[in-house]
């Protein structure tokens, strides 16, 4: 596989190997299978109850289409919510070589924004090479407390299905230049923050210290 110049590969811990694994072991498969079906027919069931109170048991069974409409929903739904079988088979592929990708971050600026109800902290870093990166959550709050953000760190991840593993401190800490008020949902959606524990931003980080996290106008014009 080939990687970008900030990725090197890294045996796979046992803890880490063991974490995969849970993604794709049979039971889990069977767990998610016997709540799909009892999802469905719980929904089929009310569905049923609902007709026959309102039209009586004569009526042609239309209560029938609920839950093959829920069932097709919630079955697009969850392939959103678990990766699908793409993300399956991704895990598979990083047990079977082994590896993991680390990837090298060196930061030069750091923006905060304290946390918001239990959505934990959020920090926008300016890397070296003048990237605008987010990270965001509650995995962050021990982090912190050894003084993330930090001028260079690694992330570690799956090197094919990108799951995230665990953050390592590399160099001291940056304290953040700029504290934001907490972000609106909806900015963290538009930013594509929503979700992931860290992410690449297509937005000057500029922008980000204006209040704006998503690409727009140039922040100091009026």
């Amino acid at each position: 596989m080939e990687l970008p110049p900030d990725r090197s590969l890294k045996p796979l811990s046992k803890r880490q190997i063991t974490e995969l694994r849970g993604y794709v072991s049979p039971g889990i498969v069977v767990f998610r299978a016997v709540l799909f079906l009892a999802a469905v027919v719980g929904v089929g069931a009310l569905a049923r109850v609902i007709q026959r109170a309102i039209a009586g048991p004569e009526l042609f069974p239309i209560w029938l289409l609920v839950p093959a409409i829920f069932g097709i929903a919630l079955y697009r739904r969850s392939g959103r919510w678990t990766g699908g079988s793409a993300f399956r088979e991704r895990v598979r592929e990083d047990l079977a070589s082994g590896m993991m990708a680390v990837i090298r971050i060196d930061a030069v600026d750091a923006i905060a924004v304290p946390e918001q109800g239990d959505s934990g902290p959020t920090f926008f870093l300016l890397t070296a090479d003048g990237k605008t990166m987010v990270f965001s959550g509650q995995y962050l709050v021990p982090y912190v407390a050894k003084g993330f953000p930090w001028r260079s760190f690694e992330i570690l991840e799956g090197a094919h299905s990108r799951v995230f593993f665990r953050l390592s401190r590399i160099g001291d800490p940056l304290p953040p230049s700029t504290t934001l008020a907490p972000l609106s949902w909806d900015d963290s959606k538009a930013a594509g923050m929503l979700g992931r524990e860290f992410a690449t931003l297509d937005v000057p980080f500029e922008n980000i210290r204006a209040g704006r996290v998503t690409r727009d106008a140039d922040p100091t014009s009026t």
